[in-house]
């Protein structure tokens, strides 16, 4: 096999920067960055379902609460709990 005049062969490191370029440009398309993919950990998964469950537990119970009632008055915040209701969706509750 002869080469053609002029046309040099391509290193292993050229190779190596024409892959890489190309990857970089496949990651910066939408859907395409297999980082954004990585599944959390069990762990992560059971502690975020966690602080969901009981964030809508302790927000259900503070609708009937007299006091969260009162700060939510006093704050003009529709959010604002009070200290044993904010301590129980901090998860301080025991």
């Amino acid at each position: 096999m002869s080469k053609s005049k002029g046309e040099k062969p391509v290193s292993k490191r050229q190779k190596k920067k024409i892959v890489e370029a190309g990857l970089r440009e496949l990651k910066n398309k939408p859907g395409w960055d297999i980082e954004a993919f990585r599944s959390r950990s069990p762990q992560e998964a059971l502690r975020d379902f966690e602080q969901d469950f009981r964030g809508n537990r302790v927000f259900a119970k503070s609708e009937q609460c007299g006091d969260c009632l009162e700060v939510r008055e006093q704050l003009g915040d529709d959010t604002a709990l009070c200290d044993v209701h904010l301590a129980a969706a901090m998860g301080f509750d025991g």
